[in-house]
């Protein structure tokens, strides 16, 4: 059986027949379809995966409105853009835990009107569409991947150069810190991929070339097979300081009269990065988290400098106000030896200085039933 078939029997056999609309060729595979194809060497992540999307069906019953928006999400699955559907369920799955103050699910796909949202000063028209709302309290969020960026940045202009240069005649390694900051890279895509092509050549062979556009990045080019060791260093308050803005990126989901908070979702086959090794995750989760919320009190910058897109004139200290808390969500479907639990550990950062607070909140007593590995407040580290 094919990974798309399987999957197909599975998404159909779990939301009921005809659920799986997968429009892609029959031989496509992706980590995950791939994997749970399977049955011998991803059996754990398998299990715990499946679990997941029988828990989120019962949630969303056959009759829930919100049920097309977690079909359409498993759907995304079988697709080049898994990485943000998969993101979403672990999300959906973990927030919906029972609490005692919660009396139905997390309504899905909202739309706040754009003057609620920074949607029009960053351009929009139309509503800001949300991924979540807790009716229960009135609290909004929204999901995003964290992904290696850079890595998927330089693994497609090395495809780019494999396609140019003859696919299979080379193998290319960047060699780069794990913190490198992306933004040199989406910003001079095209030089670095034009300083590749000319710079290999297929006579001469070189093994090594330093890039001369960005820094500390380097190339190894294997010409035969052969074992190939790269090395990288890393340092997660480093990694925090050059990543921080990522959530400026998506300041125009900020709601600016209800409490709003961001959930970040780290998987190691889309962020191999962010490890528990010496803590480094929590050392980074918590930098990032403070830069965000306390870095600007007395900064006057506006938000503009940060974020090209923002129209708008205010502070980035005053736009920060309105994010509540950042969810960290580090999903461990991959060794997850209970399939009946999330298999997910939640670390969530609360903003002292936001202007809806969710800390005090029926919502903070809500998170502190679903068994969160580590929160915090920053109450006596805000300046």
């Amino acid at each position: 059986m094919t990974p798309l078939s399987n999957y197909t029997n599975l998404v159909d056999g779990i939301f009921g027949t005809g659920s799986a609309s997968l429009s892609q060729a029959g031989t496509y595979t992706n980590n995950v379809v791939g994997a749970l194809n399977d049955a011998t060497d991803y059996k754990t992540f398998s299990d715990c995966f499946v679990a997941r999307l029988k828990r989120l069906n019962e949630i969303y019953h056959v009759h829930d409105p919100h049920r097309k928006n977690i079909i359409d999400q498993v759907n995304l699955i079988a697709t080049d853009n898994w990485e943000g559907a998969y993101s979403e369920l672990a999300a959906f799955d973990f927030l919906n835990q029972e609490c005692d103050a919660k009396t139905k699910p997390i309504e899905l796909n909202v739309n706040v009107i754009p003057n609620r949202t920074y949607a029009l000063e960053c351009g929009g028209k139309g509503p800001a569409n949300l991924d979540g709302w807790y009716a229960d309290w009135d609290v909004f969020f929204d999901v995003k991947s964290l992904k290696d960026n850079a890595k998927e940045i330089l693994t497609g202009i090395c495809s780019d150069v494999y396609a140019r240069l003859g696919k299979g005649t080379f193998l290319i390694r960047p060699t780069y810190p794990l913190h490198m900051p992306i933004e040199i890279l989406q910003e001079r895509r095209n030089d670095v991929l034009a300083e590749l092509l000319q710079r290999i050549d297929l006579t001469t062979k070189p093994r090594l070339l330093h890039s001369g556009i960005v820094d500390e990045l380097d190339y190894r080019i294997e010409w035969k097979p052969g074992i190939s060791i790269t090395e990288s260093g890393y340092n997660p308050f480093e990694h925090a300081e050059q990543h921080y803005t990522l959530a400026f990126r998506h300041v125009k989901k900020y709601v600016k009269d209800r409490p709003f908070f961001l959930v970040f979702v780290c998987f190691p086959w889309f962020n191999g990065i962010v490890t528990d090794f010496s803590s480094f995750n929590e050392s980074f989760y918590r930098s990032f988290a403070r830069r965000v919320f306390c870095q600007y009190i007395r900064n006057p910058m506006t938000l503009s400098s940060l974020n090209k897109d923002f129209k708008g004139t205010e502070t980035t200290y005053g736009v920060s106000r309105k994010l509540a808390g950042i969810l960290f969500l580090e999903d461990r479907c991959i060794d997850g030896r209970h399939p009946d639990s999330r298999n997910v550990c939640g670390r969530f950062y609360f903003n002292p200085n936001a202007d809806n607070k969710l800390t005090y909140t029926l919502f903070y007593d809500c998170t502190l039933q679903q068994r969160l590995c580590w929160r915090d407040d920053f109450a006596h580290d805000n300046y």
